[in-house]
């Protein structure tokens, strides 16, 4: 058997997290703490679906591999400008697809949404698992073999929103935590996460979130 392993302190992902405090989120009083905590979920509390051990399946596997090579790339060796910064949003893309596989499994057992067919829970994980490139609906419906109409009611019916704005919602949460969480350049951040048009991604951006992305990058550091 083969096992790719992370270890890992808890102050990596904020640093009032000590090993002394982490299971007692009462703890920690400020918003980025709290949202920070989530991460650690997986980690700390066990349930009778998400025990110690969590099934993500192969469309989750694959983007966690690609993280972990990007990861283990990235500090071997440790150099360049923003390889400190770049490693830790490696890792904290990881944490992002554990923690939604856990909180999904709270719900339902293989992250099926309420009311959502077999085909439509594989193409939410193919949206969380390709967030990166680009998608259109058409190539979806090429992909899991579905009718356009079909494909977009289904989906609307389950989330409340269309494909579009719901892959620029995944797309800007996980842009807000690599902002709030490392110092990499906002315009990396915004390829990383799929979008490559820096005027489209504020735009979207300060829709979702209430203001820029250098603004909400100020909020969090107290800038």
């Amino acid at each position: 058997m083969n096992a790719h392993v992370i270890y890992f302190d808890p102050t990596v992902i904020d640093s009032s997290f000590t090993l002394e405090k982490i299971y007692d989120i009462s703890e920690f009083n400020k918003f980025t703490n709290i949202q920070d905590y989530f991460y650690l979920e997986p980690f700390l509390f066990r349930t009778e679906k998400a025990n110690a051990y969590i099934e993500i399946g192969l469309a989750m596997y694959k983007r966690v591999s690609q993280l972990y090579k990007m990861l283990y790339d990235e500090i071997n060796p440790c150099d360049g400008l923003y390889w400190v910064c770049r490693s830790r949003s490696f890792f904290l893309e990881i944490l992002f697809i554990i923690q939604y596989v856990y909180t999904n499994l709270q719900t339902e057992e293989k992250l099926h949404l309420p009311n959502s067919s077999a085909d439509l829970n594989e193409v939410l994980l193919y949206l969380h698992s390709n967030y990166q490139d680009k998608i259109t609906i058409e190539d979806l419906t090429q992909i899991f073999h579905i009718n356009r109409t079909t494909l977009s009611e289904k989906f609307r019916a389950s989330t409340g929103m269309s494909i579009k704005d719901y892959l620029i919602k995944l797309r800007i949460k996980l842009s807000a935590v690599m902002l709030r969480d490392t110092m990499l350049p906002i315009s990396e951040i915004m390829n990383r996460v799929g979008f490559n048009e820096a005027h489209h991604f504020s735009r979207m951006f300060s829709k979702c979130m209430g203001c820029l992305p250098s603004d909400y990058r100020k909020k969090s550091f107290n800038i």
